[in-house]
């Protein structure tokens, strides 16, 4: 059943196709392209066949699997975590700034400062449900730009027209993120 007639560089190609389609039946048929006289049974006696490691194709094939899938959810949780590192850096960048911008340029950038920190508690898993989370964050953000003297004279100047749109940018947001 397969004698001497099938080299080793033959049994590993067929078992990189088994690996890619997990089917004996596929390896087979795509086998049969360069192989034509091979057959199912012989495919299925190398699939059982251990290696030098004492595993079949089957018990290979789920052992590349695993090391595949935990070497992705290492690559994800770094890629998350630069992300949230590269986020919170800006987020420092922009407090920093706050106090020398002009009120146009400060109402976008408090808004950015929210939806930001609103980013980063979510994918954080510091909060699942960071809309509470979020308002605390801007509370603490005006509250902070009322200790600047030079701010908190023109955030009271023009509060109720900060008020009003900051409500109106909220409503849009909300709009836009349940649709």
């Amino acid at each position: 059943m397969g004698g001497n007639r099938y080299t080793h560089s033959d049994k590993e190609r067929a078992f990189r196709i088994f690996y890619e389609t997990g089917s004996l039946s596929e390896t087979t048929r795509m086998m049969r392209k360069s192989l034509p006289h091979l057959s199912k049974a012989t495919i299925a006696a190398w699939s059982e066949q251990k290696d030098s490691r004492g595993k079949t194709w089957f018990e290979r094939r789920a052992e590349i699997q695993a090391a595949h899938h935990e070497k992705t959810d290492d690559q994800l949780s770094s890629d998350r975590k630069e992300i949230l590192q590269n986020a919170q850096k800006f987020r420092g960048r922009l407090l920093e700034q706050l106090p020398a911008l002009e009120a146009k340029s400060l109402e976008g950038s408090v808004f950015a400062f929210t939806a930001l920190s609103k980013f980063i508690l979510e994918q954080s898993g510091a909060d699942r449900d960071s809309e509470q989370t979020a308002r605390e964050a801007v509370t603490s953000l005006i509250l902070a730009l009322k200790d600047d003297a030079e701010i908190a004279t023109l955030l009271e100047r023009k509060w109720d027209e900060i008020e009003k749109r900051f409500y109106e940018h909220l409503q849009r947001a909300q709009k836009g993120s349940s649709k």
